[in-house]
């Protein structure tokens, strides 16, 4: 009796893997079970090849036929072979064909610590089913019909593993234990016919049932070994141990592992294995340092050189995290020896160039060289973007802010391949930008980073602040820039102003000449793209620009160095196609004084367009000026609240004056002034402030410097008359507390913490009245006052009050409505298309589809009818209950094939139970059922 397998009660406390490494395509690894077509060696291997070679001769014979439902070595022999070479073995290779693919299509992020396993990217389960739900079909018949066979735990095995890809843990775990409690003596049950002369004779020979033949996994120079059964429960252990994992159950998956290493007789052959699940489990917790170790052993026990590669480079990311620099380095430079495929050995190499350059290893010199010879490797041309990216990091940690940029354009210009390095390179030039005061190419470069960068990149959010809040100052500062421009041209002579504006037209339409120049296409970080001086539209060879090809791509360059690689969309300007602060771009291409600002950077502007525009009589002028004015004040707004530039607002501010000095924002605009600069510098706008607007809120607070603190210790009141009503609260004296909440604005007319009093309002309700009313008043907190901390806190009230439990929800659901909720009974799910006849018939064919990919094995029946004059329902049944039902639910709803071509308001998808479809269906109350089920279905599902 072979004690290898867990304790039972162990298993019980767990409610309801792959050998060697990660998967068995894996280049590099050897096993005799799975690769039949291997030669076989030495005479004992021929000796067993003719022996299994007899007995395949033997199957279609009608002696075994005869005798393979009698317990015998005919009838096991013949339940064996037909068990492991039908369905079993296309099982298997399907199984393998599915994971080398998970493998290659989930993509390593280098930046990021490697995971032990790939078992491919999010959303794999569900490209997987289809597959996966052939292998438990195929596996299904050996279990059936070859019950008295050895293979039937390796069928058991493949199932788990294909509910595992399926990313269904739960019956994968379900799978895995049932193998181990049934099957863990599989090879000592079938022993049990053996001659006790035969017994008697190994005995004599010292040979026992448990030798190490038997116990490890066999390797490939065995021979025919693949003909001999070699059992799977050590195998289906570590995959217990998996499945919890990917469970998040870290605890359950630590006692598994324990439980595996204290097994005596454990296959050396899977001790690799079983320390990268160690690793794997730790690394999933983020436990660095303790991870260390089983990769160090993992790396000594892998045969698989690409696998013994990745273990190592985790370790190296694990020591260079945990601050073992050298370390790190010296396991890098293993990687490299073991030739890792190009993309792992160029990041070994980039890693080992930061770790020597942040802890100063080596000099920036030494490592811009190391950095330097990878751009002369052909093969690493994918990741010229990464290096130069590299190279302005040394340039800028030594202070050489030029070659910075440079080097971070370089990084654009390589990165086509890469969006979100070039995001990346764009963030980095933005930052430069931003810092340096330049906030007009700092919103361009923002605004192409956008357009590339992740939406969980941590960076995210504050790149997404600064964009939005440069937006309005480029704005108004293009306009500003527009109208004098136009007032200008307005301003001249009738033959001058066409000369002026064709000559511009045609700048403004030439490339850029020198190549170098697009590195940085704002110059001084004022002025960009029409402000700059540009060659002529004819080439030096006489071509039209559009026809020479250098000039084309030098355009090119430009443009994609400002604008980033932009769809080609309408608004592509904008990574965000939200309107601008002042207008948007549709409206910005409106001509005339009084149509509107025209658009100076459309390329399809013409003379006549722009002349239309010109504000050429009394009322144009006082329109464009009006836009100037505006956009002044906004600007010194934008300079002095949100950028804290005071010294840029307060020349903006004084050009407003000085330019429009009666303009409506000229009582605000002197009190701005009055707050920047220090006496006696404020004197002057002091004055216009009291002598031209005394009766201003502005000039009392001049008059009355307490005034604002005044205002204070009336908020203190409020404040002070808060606490006194949550001490009420506190009491539980409720009605006296509702009294003070109703009352507290005609006692308090500024009242600044209202929010607080509505949601305090709220809980009185939620300890006096019905949930209902409970919900209402939470309901109006979240609406009256939303972006504040109460609504947060009264949606989130809220949200555990419609979660709730079951009970209470079926509860509910009794007193409220005319459908009952019941989890457990059999439930369809219903997709209610609002149309009939072919359309109809066409969306019911799409929903067989998507059943035969996904949930084959699942036994579900499509059937359509006519729910109204205009609407078609197709029911997909049946489910067992309410939770099967909404994971069939979850994968359907928004799949792209079944729903090509559907608008969201063209259907309806809805789970429903037995009993209420045939309520829904006979009073054809649609929009009373989506009610019922979102409320109730769509909470915790």
């Amino acid at each position: 009796m072979l004690s290898i397998r867990f304790p039972r009660p162990f298993f019980q406390l767990l409610p309801t893997g792959r050998t060697g490494s990660d998967m068995p395509c894996q280049p590099g690894r050897a096993d005799a079970r799975q690769k039949p077509c291997q030669v076989f060696a030495g005479g004992e291997g021929i000796r067993k090849a003719l022996l299994g070679l007899c007995s395949l001769l033997l199957i279609g014979s009608p002696v075994l036929q005869a005798q393979s439902n009698k317990d015998n070595i005919v009838s096991r022999t013949y339940h064996d072979i037909t068990a492991r070479d039908n369905a079993y073995f296309n099982a298997n290779i399907a199984v393998e064909e599915t994971e080398e693919k998970l493998w290659e299509d989930q993509k390593d992020n280098y930046e990021e610590v490697l995971p032990v396993f790939k078992y491919g990217p999010d959303g794999a389960g569900k490209s997987a089913a289809g597959a996966m739900d052939e292998v438990i079909k195929k596996c299904s018949f050996p279990i059936t019909l070859h019950e008295n066979s050895k293979w039937v735990d390796d069928a058991y095995f493949l199932i788990g593993k294909a509910h595992f890809y399926k990313r269904d843990y739960d019956k994968a775990l379900e799978s895995f234990q049932y193998l181990i409690s049934e099957y863990d003596e599989i090879d000592e049950k079938s022993s049990k016919s053996r001659s006790g002369k035969k017994r008697r004779k190994r005995r004599s020979r010292g040979k026992s049932s448990s030798s190490k033949d038997k116990e490890e996994v066999p390797t490939m120079d065995r021979g025919m070994a693949f003909l001999f059964h070699h059992k799977r429960s050590h195998e289906a252990a570590l995959w217990v141990s998996r499945s919890l994992i990917e469970l998040g159950r870290y605890a359950d998956a630590q006692t598994a592992l324990s439980v595996i290493r204290g097994e005596e007789h454990f296959p050396k052959a899977l001790q690799g294995e079983l320390e990268a699940v160690q690793a794997h489990l730790l690394l999933k917790q983020n436990k660095y340092e303790l991870a260390v170790a089983p990769l160090l052993r993992t790396t000594d026990l892998t045969k698989s050189r690409q696998l013994r590669a990745r273990y190592t480079f985790i370790l190296a990311q694990i020591q260079a995290r945990t601050g073992r620099p050298k370390d790190a380095i010296e396991t890098y430079e293993k990687v490299l020896k073991l030739r890792p495929d190009y993309e792992m050995e160029f990041f070994a190499q980039i890693n080992m160039a930061n770790i020597l350059l942040d802890n100063k290893l080596r000099s920036g010199k030494e490592i811009k060289a190391m950095l330097a010879d990878l751009l002369k490797d052909e093969k690493n041309r994918d990741y010229f973007g990464l290096i130069y990216y590299a190279m302005a990091d040394i340039d800028l940690a030594a202070g050489d802010t030029e070659s910075g940029i440079k080097n971070l354009n370089l990084s654009v210009r390589n990165s086509d391949n890469d969006r979100e390095q070039q995001a990346l390179a764009y963030l980095r030039l933005a930052d430069l930008r931003y810092e340096a005061q330049e906030f007009k190419p700092a919103f361009y470069y923002y605004d192409s980073c956008l357009a590339a960068l992740e939406a969980k990149h941590p960076r995210k959010d504050e790149a997404q602040a600064r964009r939005d809040g440069l937006e309005g100052l480029v704005d108004y500062l293009k306009t500003i820039e527009t109208e004098e421009r136009l007032q200008h041209w307005a301003s001249l002579p009738d033959r001058a102003r066409d000369a002026e504006i064709e000559e511009w037209l045609e700048e403004t339409r030439g490339p850029q000449e020198d190549e170098e120049e697009y590195l940085d296409p704002f110059g001084d970080g004022q002025n960009g793209g029409r402000d700059r001086d540009s060659g002529p539209a004819v080439a030096s060879n006489g071509k039209w620009y559009f026809y020479d090809e250098g000039r084309r791509g030098a355009g090119f360059s430009a443009f994609r160095a400002r604008w980033g690689k932009r769809d080609n969309t309408d608004n592509w300007r904008r990574s965000d196609k939200r309107s601008t602060v002042i207008s948007t771009d549709d409206e910005q291409t409106a001509s005339g004084a009084d149509g509107g600002p025209i658009d100076l950077d459309d390329l399809e502007l013409q003379l006549d367009d722009i002349l239309a525009s010109l504000p050429l009589d009394s009322a144009g002028k006082a329109t464009s000026n009006q836009r100037v004015a505006d956009a002044l004040y906004e600007v010194a707004l934008i300079y002095k609240d949100y950028l804290k530039n005071n010294e840029k607002a307060t020349a903006y501010f004084k050009d407003l004056l000085e330019r429009f000095p009666q303009t409506e924002h000229r009582l605000q605009t002197a009190y701005q002034l009055y707050r920047i600069l220090p006496p006696p510098q404020n004197e002057p706008y002091k004055r216009i402030v009291l002598d031209e607007f005394p009766e201003s809120l502005f000039a009392k607070v001049i008059m009355d410097p307490d005034y604002f603190d005044r205002l204070e210790r009336k908020d203190d009141a409020v404040k002070n008359y808060y606490a006194t009503t949550y001490n009420l609260y506190e009491a539980e004296h409720y009605s006296e507390v509702l009294q003070r909440v109703q009352g507290v604005d005609s006692l308090f007319a500024d009242n600044p913490i209202r929010p607080e009093f509505a949601l305090l309002g709220a809980m009185v309700f939620g300890e006096t009245d019905s949930v209902e009313v409970f919900k209402q008043a939470l309901q109006a907190v979240v609406n009256d006052y939303p972006g504040t901390e109460q609504a947060a806190r009264a949606q989130e009230l809220l949200n555990h009050l419609r979660l709730g439990s079951v009970i209470q929800r079926v509860e509910e659901a009794k007193n409220e409505y005319d459908y009952e909720l019941d989890p457990s009974v059999e439930h369809f799910v219903a997709l209610v298309v609002y149309e009939t006849g072919r359309d109809a018939a066409a969306v019911k064919t799409r929903v067989s589809d998507f059943n035969r990919s996904y949930y084959s094995n699942d036994g579900l029946r499509v059937s359509s009818l006519l729910f109204e004059s205009d609407k078609t329902i197709v029911l997909i049944k049946t489910f067992p209950n309410l939770d099967r039902a909404m994971k069939y639910f979850r994968d359907f709803n928004g799949d792209e094939d079944v729903f090509q071509d559907m608008d969201s308001e063209g259907y309806a998808l809805i789970a429903v139970s037995r009993t209420n479809y045939t309520s829904l269906y006979r009073k054809k109350d649609l929009d009373g059922y989506i009610e019922f089920f979102e409320e109730f279905y769509l909470t915790d599902n």
